[in-house]
């Protein structure tokens, strides 16, 4: 028997290609639905932002884009143009987000609160679940805003000062530094955003402490330790082969502190130290010696400079530095020696031609004694005017012992050097005219305002010749001349007195009353002409006035 071959039979009694044609349609129900879904979605949400949606505060929940756009410009308009309030160590100031560079970007904060565009699906999710509260996004000119807030942190800027160790009384004492302050400018830029973003109109900005480079401790160690050992002790100069003493109360007055990496550094004024040693300095055996002009028997003569060891003033102030850095028998130290002529040679003191006498004048006081006027005229004596210098009466001459002398003085001395043609910066005339001096060429003095000062204009040295003589029958007679080299030849016109103001008379009933001759006050000008070689090349007018003297009559 034939075996039959067994035929497969579908239900539908469809070809075998119905298994594929099922599976598309299959695939394609679903993408409908998914579709259909879409399409609701994006017809219910449409461009629309999700619904409780806000930026900044601004409600704009179901609000197309270009509605948001207007919402949240009106909304947040006034947080970047009206003016925020910033606290800052106590004070205040005022500072507008706009002016400072920051803005707000609508658009950028609308896209953020959108999650995506109309037609992505993230978009209509959001929709569908309800929106939040956003912060709106914040546009910065960082260049701008650093230039609103460093007007505010120059203000707020407090330098810190390091602490240090002071020795003007000789001894170290500590001298207290101070913590500074600055204004916190990052974190400060991070507060004014976080301010315009939520509304707020005052920010209190933060203020950080600034710390010395110095604080307290440290100096209050090296004062314990480095500055009370500088000044412990004197210290030894080994100058060539002299060796120089100095005390602390020499060098500690002008002993300072500076800060050299974080460290405090002991310093010395090397000018002032030079100064204050120039009485030990001077008991140098080789100094140099400087050339003088001294008055010989008839006439001035110059004593010879010397050429010697000679010490620098920072070479002095490095070794004292470095002996007072040291203990014991260590501070002794070397310095640093040269050997100079004399700032003032032979050669200099020959070149100003002191040699003749061009001009004098002499003044007789019956009732002034010559020990009174001696100690005047011995300060005057030797006076040297290099040329282009000034003499000052008062600086040369101490009035403030016993003024009458130095008055006296003056006035000769004012007469000799107008005839010697030395040109006059300073001069008041005497207040009452009295005989013995020449009409209009007298002068007083008074400190510390009131003084005589000349000049030297010529070419060559000035130098001053004050003498005192006893006069027969009591009394004294001073003298001042003049030397140089003659370069000036002086003429003199006095006009006629002129504002005349007779003198009254006072009758006085006394016992005390002392009888006094009266001198008429008058005004007059002394005209000084100025030739070289017979021409005339300047000409000066010295004006006095003298005031009115009453004749006093005793009855």
């Amino acid at each position: 028997m034939r075996s039959r071959e067994r035929r497969r039979v579908y239900d539908d009694d469809l070809p075998k290609t119905h298994d594929v044609r099922y599976g598309f349609l299959f695939l394609f129900g679903v993408v409908g639905i998914l579709v259909g879904l879409y399409a609701i979605g994006y017809f219910a949400a449409g461009n629309k932002l999700p619904w409780g949606t806000a930026i900044g505060g601004v409600d704009v929940g179901g609000m197309t884009p270009s509605q948001a756009r207007v919402a949240v410009d009106e909304g947040l308009g006034s947080r970047i143009e009206k003016p925020l309030t910033l606290l800052a160590a106590g004070d205040r100031y005022r500072l507008k987000p706009q002016r400072a560079g920051m803005d707000f970007d609508i658009d950028a904060s609308i896209h953020t609160a959108l999650g995506g565009e109309s037609w992505d699906p993230r978009h209509m999710v959001r929709v569908l679940l309800g929106g939040a509260e956003i912060d709106p996004e914040l546009v910065i000119d960082e260049a701008r805003l650093d230039a609103a807030l460093a007007t505010v942190a120059a203000e707020v800027r407090r330098e810190p000062r390091d602490a240090t160790v002071s020795f003007a009384s000789g001894r170290p004492q500590l001298v207290f530094g101070r913590t500074g302050q600055a204004l916190a400018v990052e974190e400060s830029k991070q507060r004014l955003a976080a301010a315009v973003r939520s509304g707020e109109r005052t920010v209190r900005l933060p203020v950080a402490p600034v710390e010395p480079a110095i604080t307290n401790t440290e100096a209050r160690t090296f004062a314990g330790t480095v500055a009370t050992r500088a000044v412990s002790e004197p210290v030894t100069l080994r100058v060539a082969d002299t060796k120089l003493t100095l005390e602390p109360k020499i060098f500690a007055p002008v002993l300072g502190t500076e800060v050299v990496d974080s460290d405090l550094r002991l310093t010395v004024d090397a000018g002032r130290l030079y100064q204050r040693s120039r009485g030990v300095i001077g008991t140098l055996p080789n100094a140099p010696v400087k050339a003088k002009i001294l008055f010989g028997k008839s006439r001035p003569v110059v004593i010879a400079s010397r050429t010697g060891i000679s010490v620098g003033a920072k070479e002095w102030a490095a070794a004292v530095l470095r002996a007072v850095s040291r203990e014991g028998d260590e501070r002794t130290v070397a310095v640093t020696t040269q050997r100079t002529e004399s700032t003032f040679t032979t050669k200099d003191a020959r070149e100003l031609g002191v040699r003749a006498r061009v001009a004098t004048a002499s003044t007789r006081y019956p009732t002034v004694a010559v020990s009174d006027l001696a100690p005047a005229a011995r300060q005057l004596d030797g006076a040297l005017l290099k040329p282009g210098e000034t003499l000052s009466f008062l600086d040369q001459v101490d009035a403030r012992r016993d003024l009458q002398p130095a008055t006296l003085l003056a006035a000769t001395t004012f007469d000799a050097a107008f005839k010697a043609g030395l040109a006059v910066l300073e001069h008041s005339p005497t207040i009452f005219y009295s005989a013995q001096y020449p009409l209009g060429r007298d002068a007083r003095v008074r400190p510390p305002n009131r003084d005589l000062l000349l000049r030297n204009d010529s070419p060559y040295g000035v130098f001053f010749r004050a003498t005192v003589e006893r006069l027969r029958g009591g009394g004294a007679i001073v003298r001042v001349d003049v030397w140089s080299s003659r370069y000036w030849q002086i003429k003199v016109r006095t006009s006629n007195r002129y504002q005349l103001e007779k003198p009254k008379v006072n009758v006085v009933r006394s016992p005390r009353c002392r009888p006094q001759p009266g001198s008429p006050g008058f005004a007059v000008d002394v005209t000084r002409v100025f030739l070289r070689r017979g021409e005339r090349v300047d000409s000066d007018v010295t004006h006095s006035e003298y005031t009115r003297q009453d004749r006093v009559v005793c009855r």
